[in-house]
């Protein structure tokens, strides 16, 4: 950071700390959003199929509870749509704490500007 801030300065960093959070957010933004087609295309039709089958079976066989293909068929797509849960949830904490931060540096450089320019 400059030692004199002028209006140029303080513009280009503005200008800088909004595009590189633009950028930023888009690739958090990407990753959820492929994570979301993968949940949609595979994840879903296989956690409504996991359960009509095992609907069936369990009407078919009365006994005991065992481990089957179904289950492990089920826990595949419960384990995509959790980490698609995940992804979301991580992508909206990191997108709060981009514009948090890149409020506060431009607050920063808006105050040296402003206030603290002609000290040295």
């Amino acid at each position: 950071m400059p030692l004199h801030e002028t209006f140029e300065t303080f513009l280009t960093g503005t200008v800088f700390a909004i595009a590189i959070n633009i950028v930023l957010l888009g690739s958090t933004k990407i990753l959820s959003i492929l994570l979301l087609y993968l949940d949609t295309l595979i994840g879903f039709p296989i956690r409504i199929v996991t359960k009509v089958l095992q609907k069936l079976l369990k009407s078919k066989d009365k006994g005991g509870k065992s481990i089957d293909a179904t289950d492990v068929i089920g826990f595949i797509g419960e384990s995509i749509g959790w980490i698609r849960r995940l992804l979301e949830n991580f992508d909206s904490f990191v997108g709060t704490k981009l514009a948090f931060g890149t409020t506060l540096y431009i607050l920063f450089k808006f105050l040296h500007l402003k206030l603290f320019n002609h000290f040295p």
